[in-house]
């Protein structure tokens, strides 16, 4: 019975563990990627991980629709916010339909940031507030950071030099 009991609490940590975190593996760049996650009550709070092998821009939209029929919610998010490792994403509603049925579209977004090679993480939490559950859409994307060439280098070496040139002339 006690290995029974042991057993189930197992299997429900490695399914609530399991519900809260995702790995979406190393992402190639550029790439886009979406995924989504919902619940049927309680908190969300999820952390999605991802490795780049390159330094990138990452930009991020999460998406979360609040549907309400006559005053009652039927599917949503309260306390919506998401950060990508450890900047924020910026709300904005668009509000749709008239009474009886009303939507409100959450989405957090962010200008692109750039990141380095190594593991990174999405963090994204908010609390069910519909009769029928709640969840949200994600878009990842990563474009490719810049990198000068070669050129670039020679054109700065020569500006300055033609800068310490003029400022030894003046000063002899």
């Amino acid at each position: 019975m006690k290995l029974k009991s042991v057993a189930l609490a197992i299997s429900a940590l490695v399914l609530s563990v399991g519900a809260q975190a995702g790995n979406l593996g190393t992402l190639s760049i550029p790439s886009s990627t979406s995924f989504s996650a919902s619940a049927s009550t309680g908190m969300l709070d999820e952390t999605w991980s991802f490795e780049t092998l390159a330094s990138s821009y990452a930009n991020a939209t999460v998406t979360n629709t609040v549907t309400v029929l006559m005053n009652s919610v039927l599917y949503g998010l309260s306390n919506f916010s998401a950060t990508l490792d450890g900047t924020p994403l910026v709300l904005s509603h668009v509000i749709t339909g008239t009474s009886p049925f009303i939507q409100d579209m959450q989405t957090l977004a962010m200008t692109p940031i750039l990141i380095g090679a190594g593991t990174h993480q999405l963090k994204v939490t908010g609390t069910v507030i519909g009769q029928y559950g709640g969840g949200y859409s994600t878009t990842l994307a990563l474009a490719a950071a810049p990198v000068p060439e070669p050129e670039t280098y020679a054109m700065m070496l020569a500006g300055l030099g033609a800068l310490g040139f003029l400022a030894s002339r003046r000063r002899g």
